[in-house]
């Protein structure tokens, strides 16, 4: 009886607490207030020379993107800060840095280092920042973050690794080698290079492998189906399961002991010897296409001269 006393006295103060904060109630019993109130500021930073980038950040999209007209690498982020009231979270805000740095050999970190929480709160879980690099090249790029999605397009050529713990990921016409990992999304990448590895806990996986790649490829989901297709350039042993669901195996008329049943399939696409395609899904279906061989020009026939006109 005192227990549900206590809960509906509760659930009362929850009923009359101001629209612009919310009581949350823990196991305890207890109550603390959270703070809604946010402010928004822009912050931008740039660096000349830069070869790679590495990006960290806590909470929020990060996206890095080819500019062929840009001189030098330039960030912008927008910051978003919480705070119990709206002079807190602007005083935040306001304390809140964009760091670009180098760290030697043309790398540039980049990360958002948000304004300490006062005394009392544990963590400010609205505080985020997203964040926009753009770069006229880069020969490496990492993007490291706790809470959001990242993408990455325009046709870098350097190596990209790439993690989220929830998010997805989209990857768009990267010459370069794909690392890509997040815990929990779908994985969309179209135009990348090899070698590639890609694996998601949670999500579909949608791959895309660039004209003229022929390195291994490496894909994995717990929780999604699977797209890979192959160009007409890569040669080796492809191999696909799910545990739940239908494989699907396609070799472009250039395969060699094509086998495909319920849950598993294989088939050696050229010189199965080459490069390798590994695809593992535990609960979705999976398909695995390779292209054509290109079609074999045919040479132009070469055009007689006119014969000259004869006068009479």
């Amino acid at each position: 009886m005192h227990t549900i006393l206590r809960i509906a006295a509760l659930l009362a103060l929850l009923a009359a607490a101001p629209v612009s904060g919310c009581i949350i109630i823990n196991e305890s019993g207890t109550s603390s207030s959270w703070p809604q109130e946010r402010a928004l500021v822009t912050r931008t930073g740039s660096a000349a020379d830069a070869k790679s980038v590495a990006v960290e950040n806590r909470n929020g999209r990060v996206t890095v993107t080819r500019d062929a007209s840009a001189t030098a690498l330039a960030v912008t982020a927008e910051i978003r800060c919480a705070g119990r009231t709206a002079d807190e979270a602007q005083q935040r805000a306001d304390a809140t840095t964009l760091e670009v740095a180098r760290a030697g050999d043309g790398l540039v970190r980049v990360r958002v280092k948000f304004a300490p929480v006062p005394d009392g709160v544990g963590s400010w879980g609205n505080d985020s920042a997203h964040v926009d690099v753009k770069a006229p090249q880069l020969a490496g790029i990492e993007v490291v973050s706790s809470n959001g999605a990242i993408q990455v397009e325009g046709g870098f050529t350097g190596p990209a690794r790439l993690r989220t713990s929830n998010g997805g990921i989209r990857v768009k016409d990267h010459a370069g080698p794909v690392q890509a990992d997040t815990s929990n999304g779908a994985i969309e990448a179209s135009g990348i290079g090899t070698p590639a590895q890609l694996e998601t806990s949670n999500g579909s996986v949608d791959v895309a492998v660039a004209d003229g790649q022929a390195g291994n490829v490496e894909v994995r989901t717990s929780n999604g189906s699977v797209k890979l297709a192959l160009p007409s350039s890569w040669q080796g042993r492809a191999d696909a399961t799910t545990s739940n669901g239908r494989v699907s195996m396609d070799g472009g008329g250039r395969a060699q002991r094509l086998s495909a049943e319920r849950n598993q399939g294989s088939m050696d696409v050229g010189d199965g010897g080459k490069a390798t395609a590994t695809v593992r899904s535990s609960n979705g279906s999976v398909t695995v296409r390779a292209a054509p061989a290109p079609a074999a020009s045919t040479p132009a026939t070469p055009t007689m001269p006119a014969s000259p006109a004869t006068t009479k």
